[in-house]
């Protein structure tokens, strides 16, 4: 039995913290936890996670060792060093990072990088988690999101959701692609939560891909898929003309604004088209003056501190001004070549869920969603061609 197949058992645990601890973070109505804390909370359970995947690591060389099945049993030296490093870390780490302050921005854009490493490494120690995964621990967030659309609607005191609905949207839309393909008589209350679930975010991109991708990729025949397919174009339209406040969506004015003028700001500057903006220096613009009490800058900065790149939150906005339209393109035609290379429904679903919520969540910078849609590639790797992907009567 391989190192992978004995732990198999954890290789969904980076699922779980992702999904489960954006709930825990902190309730609406009394203190949340505000969105640059969540990050920092995620960051800190990614340390924590990579520190469990060393110690599995180390027990299954034991266990290759003859040392007894599953039994830990490390040298006394590799304990006190991981306890040297952590301490270093979090000493002398941190505080060295505050006076090096230009090296910020770049450890920004180091993000996508890391947290690839991190997938890979976890895969490599307990295996890509299996697609079933995907839908349970999506299914349970789902019906979190569920229940809180409820009380925003009845019960507003009550509401307990406090996390970014774009965010929360992306993974259940990558939850829901993980079940395209499966048995459909598996799992049917999960996946009807995570059907309700994407439609009670409101996000007018998740929507759209939610459409889109359970029309053409979905499990069942095409008059099946129709019925939930006119629900979320219904509620997109809701998102547009409502004046309710909790049917209108969130507005995201800065997000809307930041894509006007970063796509102005390549235009006008061939240059930055093929090279982008530099990191650490402020982009050639200005926040509106109208919109500064809306600017979330982000730690210490404000409106007046000018706009940085690592602020963008669109993911594909963000790698066009940092690494010119070569970032983007480059990005885009590795998920097309995905889609043609396996072939199967879970990789196209999945390319439209990031083609589509890329437009305002930085899915490969944000600690939320970053490892989530990194192991959710692997899985579609891992899931091989579908015989049914060209049989759209299916």
């Amino acid at each position: 039995m391989s190192l992978r197949e004995s732990f198999r058992a954890y290789s969904a645990a980076p699922l779980f913290v992702a999904l489960f601890l954006p709930l825990l973070a902190g309730n609406a109505g009394s203190g949340a936890a505000s969105v640059p804390e969540l990050r920092v909370i995620m960051d800190y359970a990614w340390l924590a996670l990579a520190a469990f995947g060393v110690l599995l690591a180390l027990m299954g060389r034991s266990r290759q060792n003859g040392k007894g099945p599953g039994r830990l049993e490390l040298p006394g030296f590799y304990i006190l060093l991981l306890a040297i490093i952590a301490v270093l870390f979090f000493r002398y780490g941190a505080p060295l990072l505050e006076t090096r302050a230009w090296l910020w921005p770049y450890l920004q854009e180091a993000r996508p990088v890391a947290y690839l490493l991190f997938a890979v490494a976890w895969t490599l120690t307990a295996g890509v988690p299996r697609r079933e995964a995907f839908v349970k621990a999506g299914g349970v967030l789902a019906l979190a999101v569920c229940l809180d659309f409820g009380l925003r609607m009845w019960l507003p005191a009550a509401a307990f959701l406090s996390v970014d609905r774009e965010v929360v949207a992306a993974l259940l839309l990558v939850c829901l692609c993980a079940g395209f393909g499966l048995d459909e008589k598996k799992m049917p209350v999960l996946r009807g939560l995570l059907l309700a679930g994407i439609v009670a975010t409101l996000s007018r991109p998740a929507l759209f891909a939610a459409m889109w991708a359970w029309l053409f990729f979905g499990n069942g025949r095409w008059p099946s898929r129709l019925p939930y397919a006119a629900l979320c174009l219904m509620a997109l339209f809701a998102t547009v003309v409502s004046p309710h406040p909790v049917l209108g969506g969130t507005l995201h004015y800065t997000d809307y604004w930041l894509w006007l003028e970063g796509v102005k700001l390549l235009l006008t500057d061939p240059a930055a088209m093929i090279a982008g903006f530099p990191l650490a220096d402020p982009l050639p613009t200005k926040v509106p003056f109208g919109m500064v009490p809306l600017w979330d800058g982000g730690g210490n900065l404000t409106a007046f501190d000018g706009v940085f790149v690592f602020q963008v939150k669109s993911m594909w906005l963000r790698l066009a001004l940092a690494w010119g339209l070569a970032g983007p393109a480059v990005f885009m035609l590795g998920l097309l070549g995905l889609v043609g290379v396996v072939r199967n429904r879970f990789a196209a679903g999945l390319s439209t869920a990031i083609a589509c919520t890329g437009l305002l969540v930085g899915l490969t910078h944000n600690p939320v969603t970053a490892v989530v849609v990194w192991l959710a590639l692997f899985a579609a790797v891992r899931t091989g061609t579908d015989p049914t992907y060209d049989k759209q009567e299916e």
